[in-house]
């Protein structure tokens, strides 16, 4: 049945966005790392469909202020690599599957009817709540629906969030599966219906050069942006577990309740969980010094009060 939330206030959005192909700068991204072969000019990495969660983002009776703090997670495979828009690195390629983790704390910034906008409130460093990291995996890639597996293999690239320019999320107060993407793995758990966008700036701070041999690092930062966040699941299954800091695997269970992003049942703050898709390009915005890389990194987080709806 169909349930509908009258007054919603989010806990958490975060997304990590598509950049435009517009002054792109190739670099040479190595599929094999040190061993020979794997080498591919490319300009865009594309994440592909993957899971967001708010810790905390569903506290109990839903009533959410300015201030409110949460941590997002997120972690997703490399779908494809692509050069000047066509695909020349795809998922798998020489037996090679990638993964991106990330996360940083959030705070609401500002509340209306049914939407919610949230700023940065963590420290611009790379810490065990703010980090970004990039994964070689080997033939395994990450398990969506377990949650295990994103960091399991080989660390080649890190970095960090300092700032976010923009974050939001909004929904009307519907309800509905929370898995719709092929069999339904949560028959019984609903979530909250809607969606949001994200635009931040992080930093690396390590590339693997047997993986980025050409990637410098001076003045490097990330532009986010523009990229959706979306409940319920259509493009992809919602993991069982996240990785709490990067490193870990999977070691963090995603505790939705039983309807993701309303808490009108535990004392205690649920989380929130939802879709999360971007990509990642590179630039040099000035000769030589700067690149950008951009990723996709949502979280959106809950609600306030319910109204009953008939069937």
């Amino acid at each position: 049945m169909k349930k509908s939330l009258t007054k919603s206030v989010i806990a958490a959005a975060l997304a990590l966005p598509a950049l435009a192909f517009a002054g792109a700068t190739p670099i040479t991204f190595d599929v094999n790392g040190s061993a020979a072969g794997g080498a591919h000019s490319i300009d865009v990495l594309d994440w592909a469909p993957g899971n967001a969660l708010a810790v905390g983002g569903a506290p109990f009776g839903g009533i959410i202020g300015v201030g409110y703090q949460t941590q997002l997670l997120y972690q997703a495979n490399l779908s494809v690599a692509s050069l000047n828009g066509t695909n020349v690195v795809a998922a798998g390629l020489n037996s090679q599957n990638f993964s991106v983790v990330a996360g940083v704390k959030e705070k609401v910034a500002a509340t209306g009817s049914g939407s919610v906008q949230f700023t940065m409130d963590d420290v611009a460093a790379l810490s065990s709540t703010n980090f970004f990291y990039m994964y070689a995996n080997g033939p395994t890639a990450g398990n969506n629906l377990t949650g295990k597996g994103f960091t399991a293999g080989t660390m080649i690239m890190s970095g960090y969030i300092t700032s976010i320019n923009s974050s939001n999320y909004s929904t009307l107060g519907d309800v509905g599966n929370l898995d719709i993407f092929g069999a339904n793995n949560y028959a019984v758990t609903q979530s909250l219906i809607g969606s949001g966008s994200t635009d931040l700036t992080a930093r690396i701070n390590f590339a693997d050069v047997n993986y980025f041999p050409d990637l410098n690092l001076a003045s490097m930062v990330f532009a986010f942006s523009n990229t959706s966040q979306v409940t319920p699941f259509a493009q992809v299954n919602p993991s069982a577990a996240f990785s709490s800091d990067g490193i870990s695997d999977g070691n963090l269970l995603s505790n939705i309740g039983p309807v993701n992003g309303a808490n009108f049942t535990s004392q205690q703050a649920y989380n929130f969980q939802f879709q999360a898709d971007g990509n990642s390009s590179f630039s040099v915005p000035e000769p030589d010094s700067l690149a950008l890389f951009g990723l996709a990194l949502g979280f959106a987080g809950l609600l306030g009060r319910r109204r009953a709806k008939k069937a």
